[in-house]
């Protein structure tokens, strides 16, 4: 996170400020951040009101592309615990998917290749937090003050793939249960004025298998399995 702030950035982003054991249970204190998660905030606000917060969520999960990213020389997970990186954006898509999927029963019959193969190619690699859902934003009011939970999920890879997956979350109801029509409209609309729409359903597929191997949460996993059979 150190190295992602080293570019200012229009929100805040998790700082550490110790870590360590006590009794062998590992700890981590973090720096208060303000606002209010965007998951909570959307319910309280109006409809206009509302409307701009999706847009403002959705601009934050773009603006996550301009954090410094040294370069890795690969594209892949920056944090996982066994990371996938390859030599191109593609080959990571597929490998990702493939790992994923293999990690739970019933998709043997996805083909990780094409679901790469659906998303473009790009050659510049990016910060991509790709758990970037109403749930890690916070705000005050309308306004993006922070983004959290940097993570495992993490990766070096294309971008647009933040905002992209910013709006499936939001229009998933196992993930933003509490999202209703107009919501998935503004963020069609805003995908659509950012060039990304057609881009949305491949995405769609693509984060199902990401997330497949969640078997423990219920509503996740389910979820991927109506997407991808």
């Amino acid at each position: 996170v150190d190295e992602l702030g080293q570019i200012a950035a229009p929100f805040t982003l998790p700082h550490v400020l110790d870590c360590g054991s006590i009794e062998d249970r590992s700890y981590a204190i973090e720096r208060r951040l303000p606002g209010t998660a965007v998951s909570d905030e959307l319910r309280r606000l109006d409809r206009r009101s509302r409307n701009r917060l999706i847009e403002n969520h959705l601009d934050a999960a773009d603006a996550l592309g301009d954090l410094h990213l040294a370069d890795r020389g690969w594209f892949g997970d920056l944090l996982a615990a066994s990371p996938v990186r390859t030599t191109t954006w593609r080959r990571y898509l597929e490998a990702k998917a493939a790992d994923s999927l293999g990690q739970a029963p019933g998709f043997e019959a996805i083909d990780p290749g094409e679901l790469a193969a659906d998303l473009p190619e790009t050659a510049e690699a990016s910060f991509v937090h790709l758990d970037a859902f109403t749930g890690n934003m916070l705000s005050t009011g309308t306004e993006i003050t922070a983004v959290i939970d940097v993570g495992a999920s993490s990766v070096c890879g294309d971008r647009r793939l933040d905002p992209l997956s910013a709006a499936v979350y939001l229009c998933a109801p196992p993930i933003t249960p509490f999202a209703d029509e107009h919501d998935r409209r503004v963020a069609h609309d805003w995908l659509t004025n950012a060039n990304l729409m057609d881009h949305f359903e491949p995405a769609r597929r693509w984060l199902a298998a990401f997330w497949a191997w969640a078997t423990e949460d219920r509503a996740l996993h389910q979820w991927c399995r109506t997407v991808l059979l």
